[in-house]
């Protein structure tokens, strides 16, 4: 949870207030299932495609740092331009 938060926390584009939050859904068959909230000034929705884009990089990279491997098909952006 803190990784994704800080994810979308560090990018320049995602509003601090309201801040991203993230939503544990649940046990998945070989995953737990999150969902990452977080709001864009943005009325580009090209613009907001690239700042999930560059979310889901840096997630990738976090949790690569820590040596865990995030499950692709488990994590889902929500975004608000």
């Amino acid at each position: 949870k803190a990784l994704l938060l800080q994810a979308a926390a560090s990018h320049p584009t995602v509003l601090k207030s309201p801040g991203p939050i993230v939503l544990f859904k649940q046990f998945g068959t070989t995953a737990m299932d999150f969902e990452l909230h977080f709001s864009l000034r943005l009325n580009d929705d090209m613009r907001a495609a690239i700042v999930q884009s560059d979310v889901r990089e840096s997630i990738n990279y976090l949790f690569r740092q820590v040596n865990a491997q995030p499950v692709i098909a488990a994590a889902k952006l929500f975004s608000d331009p």
